[in-house]
C-alpha cells in the first residue's frame, strides 16, 4: 500500500512541512515520486511510528538520527542499547517525577474540596498543613 504525503500527515496529525523536514534530515528516506508528488510505503509510516513514539518520549531529532543510524550496523549495537537504555532512564525519571506531581495535585483536590464543603456547611476551613504531608498512593485508574 501507499500513502500520499497528506495521508501520512492525517495519519500522524502532523504538518506536511513536518514530513518534508523528517526527509530533509535523513530520517525518513527512500522515498518515491510521482512527478512532484511524494508517495510513501509501508516501511515510512513504520519508521514514523518510531520517531513519533521517540520523540513524545523526548528523545532529540539528533538523538532520533543517530539511534536510526545505528539500528541496522551490528557494529553499534553497544552504542545503540546506551543510547536507548539512557533513553529508558530518563522516561522513568520523567514517570516518577510525574506521579509526584500527580499526588501533589490529588492533595490540592482533597484539600479545596474540603474547603469547600466546610464553606457550603458554614464550618471552620481546613488547614493545608494537614493535606500538605498526607500520604497518597496514586493509581493510574483513580479517578
Amino acid at each position: 500500500m501507499t500513502y500520499t504525503i497528506r495521508q501520512l500527515s492525517k495519519m500522524f496529525d502532523l504538518p506536511a512541512s513536518t514530513l518534508r523536514y523528517y526527509e530533509e534530515l535523513g530520517l525518513l528516506t527512500n522515498i518515491d515520486r510521482e512527478g512532484t508528488n511524494r508517495i510513501y510505503q509501508q516501511c515510512h509510516v513504520n519508521r514514523l511510528k518510531t520517531i513519533c513514539c521517540f520523540k513524545e518520549s523526548g528523545m532529540s531529532l539528533s538523538q532520533l538520527r543517530l539511534f536510526l543510524e545505528m539500528e541496522d550496523v551490528p557494529e553499534r549495537g553497544s552504542e545503540l542499547l546506551t543510547l536507548l537504555n539512557d533513553h529508558a532512564e530518563k522516561i522513568d525519571q520523567q514517570i516518577l517525577s510525574l506521579i509526584e506531581n500527580r499526588k501533589h495535585i490529588h492533595r490540592k483536590q482533597l484539600y479545596y474540596e474540603a474547603k469547600h464543603k466546610a464553606y457550603l456547611a458554614n464550618e471552620d476551613m481546613p488547614e493545608w498543613k494537614s493535606f500538605k504531608e498526607k500520604e497518597i498512593v496514586y493509581n493510574i485508574n483513580q479517578k
